[in-house]
């Protein structure tokens, strides 16, 4: 079964699922490994950018906005690493 956030659909059979799931973690582990356990908004994007453009996605910027957004559970501005594994549970 697909996972969709917002705009972005990612299924198990994705073309691009395994090597997603390898870069995107690397690029949080790299993230949040040299931070406090929280990332502002912005790191956030901008990885999320640099991801898409490896891989070749067409996402566009406000939705990736979006989706920094709702993962900011507490809307504090910054992304802890337990809100950024509570959007991905």
């Amino acid at each position: 079964m697909p996972t969709k956030i917002n705009n972005v659909t990612v299924s198990k059979n994705d073309k691009y699922n395994g090597l997603c799931t390898q870069s995107f973690l690397s690029t949080v582990v790299f993230i949040f490994g040299t931070h406090s356990g929280h990332i502002s908004m912005q790191e956030f994007e901008d990885a999320l950018n640099i991801l898409t453009r490896q891989l070749e996605l067409h996402i566009k910027t406000e939705d990736i906005r979006d989706i920094a957004e709702s993962i900011d559970i507490n809307k504090d501005g910054c992304i802890d690493f337990n809100e950024f594994l509570e959007a991905f549970r």
